[in-house]
């Protein structure tokens, strides 16, 4: 489409320039038709002044023979114009509508990429620093999940009707917090490893699908590094961003390298 448009301002502009050098020569045909009987010159100039109005009839009658090539040639002038003036006021319209579409689509691939970053970090105690990493560890790693196995009262089911429904046995006393029934053995806690696809992501997720950019097919680019902070504190970081932006102007990107922005987005 944008070949078209191209090609349909160039020829408007072609058969406009010819236009405007046509009428330019005509008019100084006319002129000097004008000003050689104006001053009745009987000098040498006078078989150029029957020239230009031998001239003058010779176009006056082609565009008699073949008005109707003329008028074509003028209405597809007129309809160029119009085609490339609509263009140049949907275009903008059409780029931004595409752009926020593709925008939404992005913008989602860079949560999951924050997810997962923050998943790996919680497990490894550092971000990943590249795509490998991070689909691997998503793919074929399992995070630790600690499960209670008992009741204390800061479960949102209360001690009274925990007793009336027989789940516990005895009622534990009101200042007992979670640490302290597990000491005392009223609450067991089992550690097991349940797969990061499985316990992060939804059903279906495809881990692989994290390094490549919606639409454009291109990969993003991820880094991961320690800065200090102005409190003097080193803090691990992480950066992923659209490699080949749909809008050159408006590159979308997650954390940062340069400040401690908790993996935010520049989107929020």
């Amino acid at each position: 489409m944008d070949f078209l448009i191209s090609l349909l301002k160039s020829s408007a502009y072609v058969i406009l320039g010819i236009t405007a050098l046509f009428t330019a020569f005509f008019v100084v045909l006319q002129l000097f038709i004008f000003l050689g009987k104006l001053f009745d010159i009987k000098s040498i100039y006078m078989p150029f002044v029957e020239v230009a109005e031998k001239a003058t009839s010779a176009i006056i009658g082609a565009f008699k023979k073949f008005k109707f090539v003329f008028m074509s040639v003028l209405l597809l002038l007129i309809f160029s114009f119009a085609i490339v003036d609509y263009e140049v006021v949907s275009i903008p319209i059409r780029f931004e509508k595409e752009k926020t579409k593709r925008y939404k689509t992005v913008i989602k691939r860079l949560k999951d990429i924050r997810l997962a970053e923050d998943t790996y970090k919680d497990a490894k105690g550092d971000y990943a620093k590249t795509f490998d990493e991070l689909i691997s560890f998503v793919n074929y790693d399992s995070i630790p999940i600690v499960r209670n196995l008992g009741s204390y009262n800061e479960d949102t089911l209360t001690e009274e009707r925990a007793l009336e429904l027989g789940i516990i046995l005895t009622k534990l006393p009101d200042t007992l917090n979670a640490e302290r029934a597990v000491e005392l053995g009223y609450v067991v806690r089992d550690t097991i490893k349940i797969p990061v696809k499985e316990s992060v992501f939804p059903k279906g997720f495809v881990a692989d699908s994290l390094r490549y950019v919606p639409y454009s097919g291109a990969e993003f680019v991820l880094n991961s590094g320690v800065i200090m902070t102005g409190s003097g504190v080193n803090v691990k970081v992480f950066e992923a961003y659209d490699s080949q932006p749909f809008d050159k102007w408006a590159t979308l990107k997650v954390g940062s390298l340069t400040e401690a922005n908790n993996g935010a987005g520049n989107w929020e």
